[in-house]
């Protein structure tokens, strides 16, 4: 039963997103952070040592990965991450100067340097340390499920000619709803 509740609670906290928002992104840059910590959520599913950011950990505290998947439809794109530790010394440039005149007015500041040199790749000395590759997951159009309605089909014979579909209605759960109802004569 306390799944049937917290998949309430997702639906709720999803249609929360979008309502009493001053501009209409306000409300998909809420879904977006969602789908982060879903795709955070999956990230841990194939790495059980990874600890991804979540934004939404403490909101969301408590739901599972199958929670989301029960409550949610979404599309999944894989790739991965690739990050390489490495150490680049520093640029030097150099740039001649006609006179020592000139080269004093560099060194005091009267004149500056170009802020950014442009230089070319080849120009530099790195050294590559490692490699480290992680799963980069994104989770796109994030919806609700689909609600199934389940619809049953209720024959109820009775000889008392004063009970009606009111008296029925009201003797039914308020999540039950009559849809229509047809007098058997006899």
């Amino acid at each position: 039963m306390e799944t049937t509740t917290q998949k309430t609670s997702l639906v709720d906290y999803y249609n929360s997103l979008m309502k009493d928002v001053e501009h209409p992104n306000d409300g998909l840059r809420k879904v977006y952070k969602l789908s982060r910590h879903i795709c955070s959520l999956i990230t841990q599913e194939i790495i059980t040592s990874d600890e991804s950011y979540s934004c939404l950990k403490d909101e969301l505290k408590g739901y599972s990965l199958d929670d989301f998947r029960s409550t949610f439809e979404w599309d999944e794109r894989y790739g991965i991450s690739i990050s390489y530790e490495m150490m680049i010394d520093d640029y030097e440039d150099s740039k001649s100067c006609s006179s020592k005149e000139e080269m004093m007015k560099y060194l005091n500041g009267e004149t500056s340097v170009e802020e950014y040199p442009k230089y070319h790749l080849e120009d530099l000395d790195i050294d590559f340390w490692g490699t480290n590759v992680r799963p980069n997951i994104r989770v796109d159009n994030l919806r609700l499920k689909e609600q199934v309605s389940n619809q049953f089909v209720v024959t109820l014979q009775t000889t008392d000619t004063d009970f009606s579909l009111e008296t029925l209605k009201g003797l039914l759960p308020s999540n039950v709803e009559v849809c229509s109802s047809t007098p058997i004569e006899g």
